[in-house]
């Protein structure tokens, strides 16, 4: 069993797990805003004007197939796997301006309410026991203010 922590060493780890759960507090909350806020004009108007790109991309892919769709193996055929590729990346990019237009999902939405919830319930357990964050390093203060006061000492 290693020796037991001096005080004022515990009460330092105390105050630095302290900091880091609000730090983790605060990260979370910063990521809640975010997703309640949606995504930004600049990225809607970034995801309209690929689904335009697909659209004209998937267009040219068309023409190319329809020039030589006579041909009995149309299906190995360049053409095909092109106009296939083209018509995935436009219902891709159709599919991402939609879900980016319906704003943040309920499960997303729970899930950064879950996370703060998370860090904020840390956040109460350290301060009403902080002597367990202490304990589990060895014989550490019963509180912070016993620590405090033997680091001075």
């Amino acid at each position: 069993m290693p020796p037991p922590m001096p005080a004022w060493r515990a009460a330092g780890d105390i105050a630095r797990t302290d900091r880091r759960s609000r730090g983790r507090r605060r990260r979370r909350q910063a990521a809640l805003r975010k997703v309640q806020e949606g995504v930004s004009e600049e990225t809607l108007i970034s995801a309209r004007r690929r689904v335009g790109e697909r659209r004209g991309g998937s267009s040219q892919a068309q023409s190319a197939y329809d020039e030589v769709k006579w041909q009995p193996n149309i299906s190995a055929l360049p053409q095909s796997a092109a106009l296939q590729q083209a018509t995935n990346n436009f219902e891709a990019a159709r599919a991402q301006l939609a879900d980016l237009q319906n704003g943040p999902s309920q499960a997303d939405l729970d899930a950064a309410y879950a996370a703060v919830e998370q860090a904020q319930a840390r956040l109460n357990q350290r301060a009403e026991r902080p002597e367990e964050v202490a304990g589990r390093r060895g014989g550490a203060p019963a509180c912070r203010t016993v620590g405090l006061v033997a680091r001075r000492g």
